[in-house]
């Protein structure tokens, strides 16, 4: 038996996986431009150590950590740093980059990198687009002049 502290409800819950056979889990990952650092990689050690209490007590654990590799940010410094380089080439070369550098710092903390499935937010623009489009319909998200909202 587990139990974990769930935020929306303020109390401590009975986790139960969904599926008797396996945990499935996901974990916000970083925005690859720049180094993370310590307050930055609190969060993911905390979700190594979570990933790994989960596959001791349930077995199999499928985690799942996302790459944002396209922002204002990563664009901001791709474009600044090879301004000489199409856009998108810029910005895969600084995103690869800190993506590897991120990879090893999370091995030098520790971290069971090969037990992550990472996805980089790139590679999945089409389900982006289409979760959105969802959301608007159902109403739970709306479109500002600048941008679209959850709400």
């Amino acid at each position: 038996m587990m139990q974990l502290f769930n935020t929306r409800g303020h109390q401590l819950q009975q986790f139960t996986p969904l599926h008797p056979d396996s945990v499935r889990m996901y974990s916000c990952g970083p925005t690859v431009y720049n180094h993370a650092h310590i307050g930055n990689l609190s969060s993911y050690i905390y979700a190594d150590i979570l990933r790994r209490t989960l596959k001791q007590c349930f077995g199999t654990t499928k985690h799942v950590m996302n790459i944002t590799d396209v922002d204002d940010k990563t664009i901001r410094d791709s474009l600044a740093r090879y301004p000489d380089q199409p856009p998108r080439q810029a910005l895969r070369r600084l995103t690869d980059h800190y993506q590897q550098i991120f990879l090893d710092e999370m091995r030098a903390v520790g971290n069971s990198i090969d037990d992550i499935t990472l996805v980089k937010a790139t590679d999945s623009i089409a389900e982006i687009q289409q979760l959105i489009l969802r959301l608007l319909d159902q109403k739970v998200a709306y479109v500002a002049s600048d941008g679209i909202y959850f709400s």
